[in-house]
């Protein structure tokens, strides 16, 4: 059996921050604390791109076009965001880890989840550089264990030819990333590709039902057919959906044996 898993040694590439200023104290240390673990981990200061945006419900679109350029080997998003009196709480948290989710689905490119939801402030300072630890120290830690990872994935995808070789890699020229889920000519190459795609596209609508217990099932079916314009991956997405929530007591179980906070 092969095991396939990245590494936190420096990964080769660019890696960009996207981070909101609401509640400012907060995030800066988050921020501090992702440029420490980055740098730590043997990240130039050269090799990092910093992006601020006024809140959470901001973070999606820019961490999407970042990853869209091509230019990133992982975007790490951090922010926070603090119970109020209002209900505003639960649609920003719920809509922003949704769009980070999907940006990292949609591109391919590994979008890190550092955004605090915490109850009071006192909690989200706690895991800002308090007796918590830095969330974004963490974060950082997860980009690039994500951005190698990918490359191992890459690599392990890559049909065996022997007359194919990559173009020379230059990390002091151009500092453009290639996207590692490239299209193959190689059939069941493809087929494994979109099989993913379909999985990733059920996780998706399964985190989001979590969020929002009240969707029904055609809103599901509708997620799925928007996302999968294949017929046969569609069936296989809402097969697989419908399996796995009839499964999910069982499932639940047998992960909560294995993680904490299930």
């Amino acid at each position: 059996m092969k095991r396939l898993e990245g590494h936190l040694q420096s990964a080769n590439g660019r890696f960009a921050v996207v981070a909101s200023r609401f509640n400012q104290e907060v995030v800066d240390r988050l921020v501090e604390g992702a440029l420490r673990g980055l740098r730590e981990h043997g990240v130039a200061d050269d090799a990092i791109d910093m992006a601020w945006v006024p809140g959470a419900l901001e973070i999606p679109l820019v961490a999407k076009r970042l990853a869209e350029s091509g230019d990133y080997v992982a975007v790490i998003t951090l922010g926070a965001v603090i119970r109020g009196e209002t209900d505003h709480y639960d649609h920003v948290c719920q809509q922003s880890a949704a769009g980070i989710a999907r940006v990292a689905l949609d591109t391919g490119v590994p979008i890190i989840f550092g955004v605090l939801t915490c109850q009071t402030e006192e909690l989200a300072l706690a895991r800002a550089g308090g007796e918590e630890g830095n969330k974004g120290y963490d974060a950082a830690a997860a980009a690039i264990e994500m951005a190698n990872l990918m490359q191992v994935l890459a690599e392990h995808a890559r049909p065996a030819d022997p007359g194919e070789t990559d173009p020379p890699s230059d990390n002091g020229g151009s500092s453009r990333c290639s996207n590692p889920f490239r299209e193959s000519d190689n059939p069941s190459h493809r087929s494994h590709v979109s099989r993913r795609r379909a999985r990733e596209v059920v996780l998706q609508l399964l985190y989001e039902a979590d969020l929002n217990p009240d969707a029904s099932k055609r809103p599901a079916e509708e997620f799925i057919d928007r996302r999968l314009d294949d017929a046969e991956l569609a069936s296989f997405a809402r097969d697989l959906c419908s399996g796995i929530r009839s499964h999910r007591q069982e499932i639940d179980r047998h992960v909560s044996q294995a993680a904490e906070n299930w």
